[in-house]
Formats: structure tokens, sequence, C-alpha cells
């Protein structure tokens, strides 16, 4: 940069304008002072204030979220003296034609900083000591000899931040921002994905009862599926143990909840299951490749006409995953989420949300399946356009969360007595 790379100033900023010098030690008296800055470190802790460091008279880099006051994150830790250099978690994007955020996966604070001074981040060899330090404070930076992980791409790790860091706009969790803009995104809605060729009504099959301690204690993923095939009786009764909703009141915006068999805070009974059949039966007879769509909320269960040559090529793609014969696999469940009902409330959070609900309602499943002649295996992936392939949607705001693999069980798992 053309000016001299020394701090000219340095203070800490309220949003209402006030600012706190850390030149005023020099005219404060020592009482004063040290009060003043008791408050600034509780302030600047809670993310309530932004750090500002001018260079050469100019507004250079400003801190803004939980961080130290700005005059404690410039001195020397005596970290490692081997080259530095950013770690993995942190990426740069550009906010406006002379601005740039510098921001990490492991921190809730963001660097702002002046294009003037990006050499410093292109090379932190050549950046000046302070400079260095707030990236060491901040853990923007590590040791050259300590990176083992390849960098993600920005749009890869954005989400994964926000959902853990909460929201970007407004405070954690509930904040309804979208909402605002898009109150019916709350609205409940108890319609198929697609409208369907019919519904099926259909009884509980018989459970075996098992202890939970038996159950967990016995609980497996299995990808055998060369057994003979699963009833859809026990499939759907599967889904409706372990997945049935059921109002649990409303939000502050009249929002239905909903309680389920697995652990659900704050959910909008976002979630919905296709379940594509390959060899299954119905009432004893073979199904062939067939796709239903369970709905949790009012306990239904939908067939959709989809074609066999599209359900041919997502259940040779998902066989592939577990390893299993495509002309053995049997049934395909897929978790599909209302993602922007979530966020409608939830915000940046809503991923981390939804992701929480799938997990919980995988281990209900597993420990459900017990009590049916059934296996099931949940799989580590899946293609994101899969209302794409199905139902030639060009976009929908139904989106793959989960994936499981189900089959016949022929083994039974008895009460043994087995304590936890």
């Amino acid at each position: 940069m053309a000016c001299s790379s020394d701090i000219s100033k340095i203070y800490e900023q309220y949003p209402d304008g006030r600012t706190f010098s850390f030149d005023d030690e020099t005219t404060d008296s020592p009482g004063a002072y040290a009060e003043k800055y008791r408050e600034i470190i509780h302030d600047a802790g809670q993310g309530l204030t932004q750090g500002v460091i001018e260079v050469g008279g100019t507004e250079m880099i400003t801190i803004r979220g939980v961080h130290q006051p700005a005059a404690d994150m410039i001195l020397d830790k005596g970290e490692s003296t081997t080259t530095p250099i950013l770690s993995p978690s942190v990426y740069m994007r550009q906010v406006t034609a002379q601005q740039y955020s510098l921001e990490s996966l492991t921190s809730p604070t963001t660097l702002y900083l002046q294009s003037d001074i990006l050499p410093w981040v292109l090379s932190l060899k050549e950046a000046p000591k302070y400079f260095s330090n707030l990236l060491w404070r901040l853990n923007f930076i590590e040791d050259k000899d300590t990176v083992s992980h390849a960098i993600l791409p920005f749009e890869d790790e954005l989400s994964l931040k926000y959902a853990r860091f909460g929201s970007h706009k407004n405070g954690y969790g509930g904040t309804y921002y979208l909402a605002e803009e898009h109150p019916e995104l709350l609205q409940e809605s108890l319609n198929p994905v697609v409208p369907c060729e019919n519904t099926l009504k259909l009884p509980l099959s018989r459970i075996h009862e098992i202890s939970l301690s038996d159950a967990m204690h016995n609980r497996r993923s299995s990808r055998d599926h060369s057994t003979p095939p699963a009833a859809l009786e026990d499939i759907l009764t599967l889904l409706s143990l372990s997945a049935q909703g059921n109002p649990s009141g409303t939000g502050v915006r009249n929002e239905p909840l909903y309680r389920f068999p697995y652990p659900s805070g704050g959910s909008l009974g976002e979630l919905r299951f296709l379940v594509i059949t390959n060899r299954v039966t119905l009432n004893g007879d073979e199904l062939g490749k067939n796709c239903f769509e369970y709905q949790p909320l009012s306990n239904t269960t939908y067939k959709h006409r989809v074609g066999e040559k599209a359900l041919s090529k997502l259940i040779k793609l998902y066989s592939n995953m577990p390893g299993i014969p495509p002309e053995e696999l049997q049934c395909l469940i897929i978790v599909l989420a209302d993602a922007a009902k979530v966020a409608a409330k939830y915000e940046s959070v809503a991923p981390a949300l939804i992701y929480k609900h799938v997990g919980a309602w995988m281990q209900t499943a597993y420990l459900t399946a017990l009590q049916l002649p059934l296996s099931v295996c949940s799989l580590g992936g899946g293609p994101t356009d899969v209302m794409q392939r199905l139902f030639w949607f060009e976009d929908s705001p139904l989106v793959p969360v989960g994936e499981m693999v189900c089959a016949r069980r022929t083994d039974n798992v008895s009460n043994s007595g087995h304590n936890l």
C-alpha cells in the first residue's frame, strides 16, 4: 500500500457513534480509565461494539462480532515463528468495491478489510506484526506444518458457519426474519408433494414387543437384502410408529407446532418420506417399482405415478452406495424437508435444526424396526435433485436430507433382560 503500515488510531465504537479510544489512558485518571476498560471488555465480548484500526489516518480494519478489545488483539502472543498461513476454515468475500470480509467457521468474529491491505492477507509473511497477531487471536491463521486438510469452497462452508453460530441478520433461534415477508411459509400443509394417484389406508402391522434396553443392545445396520421381500404394511408401520406427528400448540406467530416420537424441539413438521419400492409386497403380492409418500402430520400414505425408468435409475444409484445389488434392493426411504418453512422461522439455523431432526428420527427408526420383521441401514448421502428426477420439478421447496434402505429381517429379537 502507498501509505505507512503503522497504526494511527485504535478504538472501540458503539452503534450510536460513541467511541472508546485506547489513547484515553493518557488523559483519564487511572481509576476512570480502568472502569471504562472493564466496560469495554464486557461489551466487546458481547459483540456490542466494533473494533476499529486506522492506518495512515484511514479506517482499514473493522472487527465485528464477539471479540476482545482491539488493542489487546494486536499484542504479540508469542506464537511459533514458522511461516503462518490462513486456516482452511477461513474464507474471504467482497462486500463492496473497496471492502472485503474475512470469516472463519470456527469464529463468530468477522474482519472487514479495505482493499489497500489485501496484500497482507495474501502474503502474511510481509504483513505488519500487529496484523498477524490479530489473525492469531482469531484463530484465522496457523503454522504451515499443522495444516493437513483441504480448503472447501466458500459456497460449501458458508451455510455451515451460519447454521452453527446462528443468524447473520438477527439473534440466534426463532428470528422469523423471512416470515415477515413470506408469512405463508409457516402455514400448515398436508397436501402431497404432487397430485397423487390414490391414497392408501392400511392397518398397522402387528408389532413384536421388546424392551428398550434390548432394542438398544440389538440395534444394527443391515445391508442384507437377499431375504424374501419386505411387506409395505410393515414399512408404513415403521414410519407411522417412528415419525407420526401430533399437534402440540402454536408458536408466537401462530405457526402450528408438533410432537413426534423422536426428539424434535422446535419442529414445524417439515419432514416427509418418499418410499421407493423395488422388491416389496402389498397384501402378499409383488408391488414392483413404485413410489409412495408418507405424510407424518396426517399419517397418510399417497401413491404417486412415476415412470419406471426414473425409478430404476434412482434404485441403481442408491443401491451402489451400500453395495447392494440393484436387483436385490427391497426398499429405499428418502427423507424430504420443507427447508423454506423452517428457514422462515429459524433463518440460517434451519439446516442444523433439520439435520438434527433427521438424525433423531433415524435412531428412532432403528429401534422401531426391531419390533417389526425389518432391518434398516441409513446411507451417507444422495443426490439433491431427487424431486426433479422423479417428478420433473424445475424447483421444489422439498429437498432430500436423509436416506435409508429397508429390507425384511428373518431373525427375531427377544427380551433377554439385558440391562444398560
